[in-house]
């Protein structure tokens, strides 16, 4: 991504001036008065100081009556002498008024400090006195007269132009120094307030001010009241305050690094720059001195040091480099010709002279440091030397300190497409830069490294004005004339300070001090375009380009290795440096099982050097003992482990860590998916790929006309910087979601709002920045990091974290892979094309990291990039209700259940569509060959189709099982048992998961396990099923025995569901108050009160974040209820339907709901097989009562489905409990409906929803209840028919309403209300078809109630009691 320059630099535009404004010139008015020079629109500027701004106001010193902000310059004007020639004043540090004065000031005094004699003394009134009313400059020896308008002095000047600039004779008649108007060459003005009033009585009150400053104000804004004419009138500085004229954003764009790290950095720093406005005069002067050598601290003043090699030799000939590292982050490298011992010396000494002596030197056991000139240097000068041990390359922090300068000098060079002959120079760049940023790093405490390490405020002016390779202006000595070239850095040991590094047309590097940037309007003409083509064509063709450098024999200088190879990062972008120098002397060392160790490379918050602020330490091995061998003993629970890990912090020094303790920290460190949380300090970048949408795309037209964004943030990456100072790279989806008001900034700030991910939602987030920024995200997911451990992108990156960790986990976990998917594809041989009528894909690796710290990778296809039909992508699961019925019928018929999983479960079906892809890097000496997908591989869309059928065939051809009609994914087969009782089978299926129901599922199991490959430790008796949690219980019978029966239990899930309630709640800015979870305090209901109405809720409508809480919180409601929280049906289906527009009493009442779960968190359903003694009394038996009703309804009789299997196994009976609560809608007076269905005692599906019409009586809603049960019924028949079991008689169907219950039952009896004659005569005909029978049951045991309203606690706990165990 390319960056932009100083934005203030190229933005300043000198006022227009007029004709007649230009001819005529202006008077530079000489006022003692005015204590700083004052230059107006006839000023030419050639120069800003950036350090200070300053507040002018007039004599009087009021405050209101100033102009704020106002900028230092040096300026230029062109003065024609009485004998004909032109020279050029310089006024240095002037306040710069521009286009609001039209004349401008000059203070004598400030010119008298710099040699020029002023004196203002009237020729007419001193006629003897030979230098009265004169203007000398000294060094010219030249004496020019000044002018009087009235009792004005004034010299007559005019803005000078280009030509004047570069050839007329400049003569600076104020000092470059900083100007104190309190202070004459450092000694404190001896004048008083009281002594300035006493010159009102010097004959100078007529003063220039009088009219020219009054120009520069406007009615709202003025410098002094207007009295009268004579009023004195002065300029003072009140305020010469530092202000941060180089912006953060700025700083970001020109360093590539953060905007907190910018900002920390610029409080951290100095930048006394003289900002060059684009005219080049001959030379710049610089003043400021190099530093002092010294001897540098022991603390920060150990230094690691090691090497980097290059490929590709530089245009300075360098082939290699050291980089020097302290603890605290400061880095410095130094380019060498070769890798010798003498060149080694070399750096040594650069870095003495340039920054100091270094208290220590720590390297690897490389003889250029241990033996040699290197070695002969640091004794001269008292450096102790330390060495890492052979095979151990994360014992040199300066390993670290190499990446670091790689991943800036990569990124810088990657956005600018400089050539990669010029490493050396980016490198170097990169590494002061790095010292240079205030970081988050635990030693720095908000300072740089470099002033740590060098006990002074560094100065940054050398670094603020360009970035790396910026288009600059120079000024060339032989022709005198500008030229266009590269910034390539500072050249801090050529000439004085601001001198930089200029690559020319020629491809060779000038230092030259007279540089400044190439303006905005010159790099949008025509012949600027074609100089910057012509100037980048020489250099491709003299040195190359950003990937590819030119070799030419004839010049020894301009060697090329055309296989160099890149450092492992996650950008595949040819640079030119390989990796570090490790020359160890192999040993023959046997290997280690610590090889296969899960925790090293793992990544441990632990706290850091003052032991407050936690810090990212890494795992690097085993501690041993003198025999070699590990400390400790190994035991699988990590809390019992007694190992001892060595973890190295970022400084580089190593400490030791017991096993608990590492796994304590990973797993507290991780959210409930194991991925790693971290509070994101600050974004440094954004990137963009082939995916992501262009611009021209970024909108779609509506069928009205009307242009509408794309909502997308595909292809799109950020990378953040963490509190504790990692840096990662994470979808911009991620980083939206946590910190939305960052990433608009940071859009807005690059210019990429413009950007589809973008446009559609960043100038909104910036509406709501006050608000969001009270709610904003703290913590955010590392996607890349998951319970400490490092998740790479591709099989490049997994290898190399392997490399660098010493192991092979995520190689191995590829291998693993790659076994197991194999059968997947079809190599094609070398050459040959794809098929006709394939399409082609791309396929790729994905990483994971399971709880136990196993890696584990997948190989996925990319399906999005296909167009099939969506009927066939379609793969059906068991619904819930036949779950719950197949638990009933094993412990009705003595069965026992047998659960499994079956791996790589897709790849064991045909795949249903012809995709290729091309082989990638990890399918090595097969890469590049055409591969033809023939299983149904993870990530096409047909995949789970294809299993389905795949899985169904296998069923009923290999273990002759049948799909149910009712469930396509019950199968049953009809079976004996060793007594001679008949019964089904059955296998459930979810997908891969599946549920065996038999006499003996263990056999099943095995035949299942010739064709599949099921994981062993999924086979078992069922523990977890859909979410809920599964058991066995055993219920005693009234003869005293004992039936033993399943269960299933939501308390996990609910106790999961509350914590995430309790955290996304912190996350929003609300709190989950304590008391709410106290059973002693807390109501025993799910509303806050009995008599809540959501309909009646008056209070203010939610946001956008709180609606969009309150509907995921009724998700999470939805599924608790669908693993039996029946308790809550009714509560949350009267919030249900306010989830469009949610008011904020709906949220409270939603929060009150899982507090009341909090509080009743334990709960289960019982799936008891009993069945129910209902007693019924003569006359009016279940056939009886078929029969009088058959006398109306002659024709009535249950549709039995065609070929349904013979049934099997016990009978069962089935129960249903129905009632209404009429007009419980207060607005709508809609009923509620409610109903409970059991089959035997086992609750099978519950149903709880309001009424689509209103009704006039109890009578009405309870009978527009009951069709509906009645239709729930004849479902529930059909499926348990189609399940092989027999039914035992009609539904016996529950109904507290007396009127119902009579006119139902009653044969003879009639209805009035004709209403509700569809409901009547449906549940009639179901009693004369013998499908079901109403029974009166009383309203404190119709479990159904507590579906239809928000009961009492006592009688809530009561019907809990009765459904839930």
């Amino acid at each position: 991504m390319s960056r932009g320059r100083n934005n203030s630099q190229s933005q300043f535009r000198h006022p227009a001036l007029t004709t007649s404004e230009f001819s005529n010139g202006c008077r530079l008015g000489i006022d003692s008065y005015a204590d700083t020079s004052c230059a107006g629109k006839h000023a030419h500027v050639l120069e800003f100081n950036d350090d200070v701004t300053v507040t002018a106001t007039g004599f009087a010193g009021d405050e209101s009556m100033q102009i704020t902000d106002l900028s230092i310059a040096n300026v230029a004007y062109a003065y024609d002498t009485p004998q004909g020639d032109t020279l050029i004043f310089v006024v240095n540090n002037a306040i710069y008024l521009g286009a609001l004065m039209d004349g401008s000031l000059l203070n004598p005094v400030q010119c008298m400090e710099n040699g020029i004699k002023i004196d203002i003394r009237p020729k007419l009134f001193y006629p003897n006195v030979h230098s009265a009313q004169t203007f000398e400059i000294p060094s010219l020896n030249r004496v020019f007269p000044i002018e009087y308008q009235g009792s004005v002095p004034f010299l007559h000047v005019h803005k000078p132009t280009r030509d004047e600039i570069e050839q007329c004779t400049h003569i600076e008649i104020t000092n470059r120094n900083h100007w104190d108007p309190n202070q004459i060459n450092g000694i404190n003005s001896c004048m008083t307030e009281e002594a300035t009033l006493l010159a009102d009585d010097f004959d100078m009150s007529d003063m220039v001010m009088n009219f020219h400053i009054g120009q520069a104000i406007t009615d709202s804004q003025y410098l002094y009241p207007f009295d009268d004419e004579n009023t004195n009138r002065n300029i003072q500085s009140l305020a010469s305050r530092k202000q941060f004229r180089v912006t953060p954003e700025q700083l970001n764009k020109l360093w590539g690094v953060g905007v907190k790290t910018c900002q920390r950095t610029l409080q951290a720093t100095t930048h006394t720059v003289l900002r060059t406005t684009g005219a080049l005069t001959r030379r710049f002067r610089t003043d400021k001195a190099q530093q002092r050598y010294k001897q540098l601290g022991t603390h920060f003043g150990k230094f690691s040091v090691d090497t980097v090699k290059a490929k590709v030799k530089s245009i300075r000939g360098y082939t290699c480099g050291n980089v020097y590292i302290n603890r605290c982050g400061f880095k410095k490298f130094y380019a060498m010709h070769d890798f010798t011992s003498l060149s080694s010396r070399d750096t040594l000494v650069n870095f003495i002279q340039s920054i100091g002596i270094p208290a220590a030197l720590h390297s690897d056991n490389h003889g250029n440091f241990k033996d040699g000139a290197f070695r002969k240097e640091a004794v001269k000068y008292g450096i102790a030397q330390s060495f890492t041990e052979p095979h151990s390359p994360w014992q040199n922090p300066a390993e670290g300190g190499i990446r670091e300068i790689k991943k800036l000098s990569k990124k810088w060079m990657t956005a600018k497409e400089s050539p990669v002959r010029l490493w050396c120079f980016c490198f170097e760049l990169a590494a002061d830069v790095l010292s240079l940023c205030a970081t988050m790093h635990y030693s720095l405490q908000g300072r740089t490294p470099y002033e740590i390490t060098c006990n002074y405020t560094p100065d940054i002016s050398e670094y603020v004005t360009f970035a790396w390779y910026d288009w600059v202006y120079y000024w060339d000595e032989h022709s005198k004339e500008k030229k266009i070239g590269r910034w390539l850095g500072p050249a801090h040991r050529v000439g004085q300070s601001l001198c930089y590094y200029i690559l020319n047309h020629d491809a060779n590097y000038l230092a030259r001090s007279s540089v400044v940037p190439v303006p905005d309007e010159d790099m949008q003409s025509d012949v600027m375009k074609n100089k910057m083509y012509a100037f980048t064509q020489s250099i491709e063709q003299k040195i190359g380009n950003s990937t590819t450098a030119i070799y030419d024999p004839e010049q020894p200088l301009a060697i090329y290795d055309d296989n160099y190879h890149d450092s492992i990062d996650d950008e595949f972008v040819t640079q030119p440096y390989e990796s570090e120098v490790q020359d160890y002397q192999v040993e023959d060392a046997p290997v280690q099982l610590e090889e296969l160790d899960k925790y090293i490379g793992a990544h441990v918050l632990v706290p850091g050097e003052n032991g407050e602020q936690m810090v990212l330490a890494k795992v690097v091995g085993k501690k041993h003992d003198v025999n070699g061998n590990p400390i400790g003993e190994y035991h699988p629970n990590p809390l019992l482990d007694t190992h001892v890990y060595k973890l190295q912090y970022p400084d580089g020094h190593i400490e030791e860590y017991t096993t608990n303790q590492i796994a304590e920290s990973l797993y507290s460190q991780t959210d409930n998916e194991g991925y790693n949380e971290g509070i994101l300090d600050e974004i440094v970048d954004m990137r963009k790929n082939d995916d992501a949408i262009p611009i021209e795309d970024g909108f779609i037209e509506t069928i009205q006309g009307i242009k509408k964004p794309v909502i997308t943030t595909r292809g799109w990456d950020v990378q953040v910087c963490w509190r504790d100072g990692s840096v990662d790279w994470l979808p911009l989806s991620a980083i939206k979601e946590s910190n939305p008001v960052q990433c608009a900034e940071y859009a807005i700030l690059h210019g990429l709002d413009k950007e589809p991910a973008f446009n559609w939602w960043v100038r909104t987030i910036l509406r709501k920045r006050d608000r969001l920024i009270a709610k904003v995200k703290m913590r955010c997911r590392k996607r890349n990091m998951k319970f400490g451990i490092k998740i790479p992108t591709t099989v490049a990156e997994a290898i190399a974290l392997d490399k660098q960790n010493g192991n092979t986990l995520w190689q191995d976990a590829i291998n693993k892979e790659f076994k197991n998917s194999n059968i997947a594809f079809q190599v094609r041989d070398e050459g040959e094309q794809a098929p006709v009528g394939w399409t082609k894909i791309t396929c790729h690796l994905i990483f994971d990291v399971k709880m136990d710290l196993t890696r584990k990778a997948r190989y996925v296809a990319g399906g999005h990039l296909t167009d099939v039909d969506t009927s066939s992508t379609y793969a059906s699961v068991v619904s819930r209700d036949s779950v719950r019925i197949a638990f009933m019928l094993a412990a009705l018929n003595d069965l026992d259940i047998l659960a499994g999983d079956i791996q790589n479960a897709y790849l064991n079906a045909p795949s249903l569509e012809k995709n290729y892809f091309i082989a990638g890097d990890e399918w090595g000496t097969n890469k590049g060959r055409v591969i033809l997908i023939v299983r149904a591989l993870y990530g096409q869309k047909t995949s789970g189709a294809a299993w389905r059928a795949h899985l169904a065939q296998f069923l009923e051809t290999k273990l002759g099982y049948k799909e149910s009609v009712a469930d396509r994914d019950v199968w049953l087969k009809p079976k004996t048992k060793a007594s001679g009782e008949t019964y089904y089978s059955y296998i459930v299926c979810y997908c891969d998961d599946l549920l065996i129901i038999d006499e003996d599922p263990h056999s099943i199991m095995e035949r299942i396990k010739l064709t599949f490959t099921v994981k062993e430790s999924s086979i078992g008796p069922p523990d977890i099923y859909l979410g809920a949690q599964c058991s066995r219980m055993t219920f005693q019978n009234e003869d005293g025995s004992e039936r033993k029966l399943w269960a299933m239990s939501s308390t996990k899930y609910v106790r999961e569901a509350v914590k995430t309630v309790k955290e996304r709640l912190k996350e929003s800015g609300y709190r989950f108050h304590k008391k709410l979870s106290d059973i002693a305090t807390s109501p025993r209901q799910p509303f806050s009160n009995q008599t809540y109405a959501p309909e009646l809720d008056t209070s203010e409508e939610c946001t956008d974040d709180e609606a969009t809480l309150f509907q995921n919180f009724i998700g999470i409601l939805r599924w608790i209820i669908e693993l039996g929280r029946i308790d809550i049906a009714f509560e949350v289906s009267a919030l249900s339907r306010y989830l469009a527009a949610p008011r904020t009493g709906h949220l409270l009442q939603c929060l009150h709901i899982f507090k009341y779960l909090d509080v009743h968190q334990e709960s289960a359903l019982a799936f008891d097989h009993a069945k129910l003694n209902i007693g019924f009394s003569a006359g009016n038996s279940p056939q009886e009562l078929k029969e009088r009703m058959q006398v109306y309804y002659k024709d009535a009789n249950e549709e039995v489905p065609m070929h349904f299997p013979r049934p099997r196994g016990r009978s069962v009976q089935i129960n249903v409990f129905v009632d209404a609560s009429h007009a419980g809608d207060k607005v709508t007076r809609r009923s509620q409906t409610g109903i409970l269905l059991y089959c035997n005692m086992a609750p099978i599906v519950w149903y709880s929803k309001k009424q689509n019409t209103v009704e006039s009586s109890t009578f009405s809603s309870e009978l527009v209840a009951l069709r509906i049960a009645a239709e729930m019924i004849i479902a529930l028949r059909y499926k348990l028919r189609m399940f092989g079991v027999e039914l035992d008689g009609p539904a016996n169907v529950f109904c507290d309403n007396e009127s119902v219950y009579k006119s139902v039952s009653n044969a003879d009896s009639r209805l009035k209300k004709k209403h509700n004659s569809i409901c009547y005569h449906k549940v009639r005909e179901c009693v004369a078809a013998g499908i079901l029978i109403v029974l009166k049951v009383e309203t404190n045991s119709n479990l159904a109630d507590i579906l239809t309203k928000s009961l009492t606690g006592d009688k809530r706990m009561s019907m809990r009691s009765m459904i839930m165990v």
